[in-house]
């Protein structure tokens, strides 16, 4: 029987794992390369998917889903694919479907707002936190994605209606605190004195008639 010297045996050992590294590792790289591209492929699938952002007209719950959908294909591809913004067809159009409908979020949430204020000559001081608020909203949606008066539509004009009420509306006047007596004369002190003059005069009348 032939031996194998010890250090042929290592060498051999090494070849073969070597040989099997070599063997496995092009099949890792094209497997991971694979999947790569499949998830920049969903995410771009759904993207697609979205509507043009010019026909958006409303926010619906559908429409938010469908975005949050996009949005977590597209950072699964990046964080656990190693993807870039280059490699997406069309990242554009989701940053643009994003801006849309919270712009058309902002506009109806101004517009519910307002609906929900009493018309104007019924606005009191229990409505200040009602009219406040869609105030609020409002400037919100002017501040923060350009939206104009004219997109709220004639709804702006009711809510100034109402501001302007709720500005006319009279405080309530607070009521009269009682004030301690100063120098005046009592009804305590009237009969304080009528007792006593009338206690001299009856000891004068009493003192003449003993004389």
């Amino acid at each position: 029987m032939i031996k194998i010297p010890r250090y042929g045996f290592v060498v051999v050992t090494v070849l073969v794992i070597s040989l099997m590294f070599l063997a496995f590792t092009p099949q890792t790289g094209y497997a991971a390369d694979t999947e790569k591209e499949e998830a920049i492929e969903a995410a771009d699938r759904a993207i697609r998917f979205l509507p043009s952002p010019g026909n958006i007209m409303f926010s619906t719950p559908d429409l938010q889903s469908d975005i949050a959908e996009a949005q977590e294909l597209v950072e699964t591809a990046k964080d656990v694919h190693g993807a870039t913004d280059d490699d997406f067809a069309n990242l554009d159009k989701l940053a643009e479907v994003k801006e849309q409908t919270a712009k058309r979020k902002a506009i109806q949430d101004a517009r519910d707002a307002i609906d929900a204020i009493p018309a104007p000559l019924a606005v009191t001081e229990e409505d200040r936190a009602a009219i406040e608020e869609a105030r609020r909203l409002v400037d919100y949606a002017v501040e923060e994605h350009g939206v104009t008066l004219a997109d709220i539509c004639k709804r702006v004009d009711r809510l100034e209606y109402a501001e302007e009420r709720l500005d006319d509306e009279p405080e309530p006047e607070p009521e009269p605190t009682p004030t301690p007596p100063t120098g005046g004369v009592s009804a305590l002190g009237l009969v304080g004195a009528l007792l006593t003059g009338t206690g001299l005069l009856f000891a004068i009348k009493t003192r003449n008639q003993r004389y």
